[in-house]
């Protein structure tokens, strides 16, 4: 802006040493001049009844008046053809909304995009690219516009609050919402509580619909519905609540709601008290699915508890089943029931190449217990050779078994048994088992550690002996004893009948 100028009065009190009459209202004028540029204190020629744009000859330094008859845009002079400081009042004195522009092509800038009915707005140009608001005017009525954000420093008092473009939905001044819905497209926060009767986040069909908790923007927890299309039965639009990490990146569903069967679903171990439902820690004992595990106590399952084909064991060097407890007024310690009179066989054993080698038979009044002895399946046959003396060389016992001193019994000794007939016994003489621990008293078989073990011990590997094995042996020897009978009888009968003839010889 031109400065103004100021006149030299002289010095008092004639001031002869001033500045004379003429350059005195030469300075005067100048200044009307400028003032007039820069306060825009008359009107343009003609008031502005459509788009078009301004110029500095016309315009600037007026106050402009706008009046359209229908929406469009007023482009500001160019920046660059003005002085700098010089201003333009422009003034909607009409209906429409006015649009606020540079010129084109002038690459300015404008600090207002728009003049809302009965607003006014004192525009400076910097003279070089730039036009900016000095003053801005109220609507010429009671009601406002705020074309863009409004922000308040503090309390903001509203006696009705209106939203949506049409006052779809308001608030009173004593807080109460009235309308149907309301639409938010944006977000809302809410710093204190949020209270409704009946809440409802609607989305298309396939879309999901959440509901967040975030520190800051991220996101930490959300309830949502999946996005699956629903396809007939209450399929999709599932209810999940899933978790985020702490870069607010979606993690996983820990709990997953199905809406056609209401079946919830859980990705992780659920836990009760920091213990899984089913251990030590929530239940006393518990049986476990995997790892070892030593079960103490009556374990009692209702009947029947197992169907089809149930396999019991692996092929680790351990036992595969003890059945214990069992005796005279225990109960008993296995039972097999058939379906059948006969034939049923309770009990089929196999080789390892699942080949049947022998059974346990059941009819409707016994039981047969079988090896397979079919001819098919035997070759180079001979006979049983010296069975008698083989039987003869062999020592039977009466004796007891340490475990029952009370109980006198008959056997064999298996080692000297073997000498004989080694088909019949099992194992080797003096043979050992496996070693095992003793542990301390008190310790917890589920968690063993080092110092629980205070020695170790090792079984006898005792031999066995199958005395049906005799069998074979005792029929040869039995045959050869019938034979030597057979022929001392032919003897006793031939000596009987020489005695009977001298007899009559006499």
């Amino acid at each position: 802006m031109t400065a103004l100028q100021t006149v030299n009065l002289g010095t008092a009190p004639d001031g002869t040493d001033g500045d004379p009459s003429r350059t005195a209202f030469t300075k005067v004028n100048s200044n009307v001049a400028v003032l007039q540029s820069q306060s825009a204190l008359t009107s343009a020629v003609a008031t502005v009844t459509a788009a078009q744009a301004l110029t500095s000859a016309l315009h600037v330094g007026k106050r402009v008046n706008i009046n359209l008859a229908s929406t469009g845009a007023i482009n500001l002079p160019a920046a660059s053809t003005c002085a700098a400081d010089q201003v333009t009042l422009l003034r909607n004195v009409g209906a429409t909304v006015v649009t606020l522009a540079i010129t084109t092509g002038s690459g300015d800038t404008i600090a207002l995009s728009r003049l809302n009915p009965g607003e006014c707005a004192l525009m400076d140009t910097d003279g070089v690219h730039a036009w900016n608001v000095l003053l801005r005017g109220r609507t010429n009525n009671d009601n406002e516009t705020v074309n863009g954000n409004l922000s308040i420093g503090g309390a903001a008092y509203v006696s009705t609050a209106f939203f949506g473009t049409n006052g779809q939905a308001s608030i009173s001044s004593a807080g109460a919402y009235t309308g149907t819905t309301a639409t938010y497209s944006g977000s809302v926060t809410v710093g204190g509580a949020l209270t409704a009767s009946d809440t409802t986040l609607a989305q298309q069909v396939g879309a999901q619909r959440i509901l967040s908790w975030a520190v800051g923007s991220n996101k930490r927890w959300a309830f949502l519905t999946s996005g699956e299309a629903e396809t007939g039965g209450n399929a999709g639009t599932n209810f999940l609540l899933a978790r985020y990490s702490d870069a607010g990146v979606f993690l996983d569903a820990p709990i997953t709601l199905a809406r056609s069967t209401g079946a919830i679903v859980l990705s992780q171990r659920p836990m009760f008290g920091a213990n899984s439902p089913w251990d030590s820690g929530n239940l006393v004992g518990p049986v476990t699915l995997a790892g070892a595990q030593v079960l103490t106590g009556t374990k009692t399952l209702p009947s029947p508890v197992l169907t089809g084909t149930t396999t019991v064991g692996n092929a680790t060097n351990t036992t595969k089943m003890i059945v214990q407890g069992y005796g005279t007024g225990y109960g008993v310690g296995a039972q097999f029931s058939s379906t059948v009179d006969a034939g049923a066989v309770a009990i089929s054993f196999t080789n390892f190449a699942g080949t049947a080698i022998g059974n346990i038979i059941t009819s409707g009044s016994s039981t047969a217990f079988n090896t397979t002895s079919d001819y098919r399946l035997k070759s180079d046959l001979k006979p049983i050779e010296d069975a008698l003396e083989s039987l003869l060389r062999l020592k039977f016992y009466n004796g007891v078994y340490t475990s029952h001193p009370d109980d006198r019994v008959d056997f064999a000794i298996a080692h000297e048994l073997q000498a004989e007939i080694p088909y019949a016994v099992t194992g080797e003489k003096d043979a050992m088992g496996d070693w095992f621990p003793v542990y301390r008293e008190g310790y917890d078989p589920l968690n063993v550690q080092p110092g629980d073990v205070v020695s170790v011990y090792q079984t006898i590997s005792p031999q066995g002996v199958d005395y049906s094995k005799l069998v074979p042996r005792l029929g040869a020897a039995l045959q050869e004893v019938a034979i030597d009978a057979r022929a001392l009888r032919s003897e006793v009968s031939a000596l009987t009948a020489r005695l009977a003839a001298i007899e009559l010889a006499k």
